[in-house]
């Protein structure tokens, strides 16, 4: 998107520019469209680029479901102010809205925001890959201090997989 007479914005492409940055390129091979897209918008499209290269790991994921809420609610909110919209307040987005902009389930976006409520210990091991959105629902049901010291005894291979899911049936 041109910001600017020749300056321009990146919407997709961010690793290409990179590269060409670090091969010592002034030009980088790109398709510039001439179309403004608003912010959340804008934020929508990167977003659906990343999952679908998965990119993301699944607690970036439910960050990025975040701030997508908070910008629809800041676009709603816009809009009513300008008198454009009277559907719905600002508050009033839903996670049902959010998953329609980017074709998630609201139990996918549940599964993915409660991560968030996790210690930050047990995110940073889902940002590594060392425990599994889905192994981190049987921690879900603990105490933090409880959820840090199982987190700690799996990945340090303390108890098994098995043992593990043992566990989410047992809780």
């Amino acid at each position: 998107t041109e910001i600017a007479p020749g300056s321009f914005m990146s919407v997709h492409g961010e690793r290409r520019w990179r590269s060409s940055q670090l091969a010592g390129r002034e030009t980088i091979p790109a398709v510039v469209r001439r179309r403004n897209y608003d912010q959340t918008t804008r934020f929508v499209r990167q977003m659906v680029e990343n999952i679908q290269r998965e990119d993301l790991n699944d607690v970036d994921r439910a960050q990025g479901l975040i701030r997508l809420r908070e910008l629809m609610r800041e676009e709603m909110q816009a809009a009513r102010d300008e008198g454009i919209s009277k559907k719905k307040s600002w508050k009033q987005v839903t996670w049902s809205d959010v998953g329609n902009r980017l074709g998630y389930s609201r139990q996918r976006i549940n599964q993915l925001t409660t991560l968030l409520d996790l210690p930050e210990e047990v995110q940073d091991g889902v940002r590594q890959g060392a425990i599994s959105e889905r192994d981190t629902r049987v921690l879900r049901k603990l105490t933090p201090s409880q959820q840090r010291a199982l987190f700690r005894e799996y990945e340090a291979g303390e108890i098994s997989n098995s043992e593990y899911r043992d566990l989410a049936n047992f809780l």
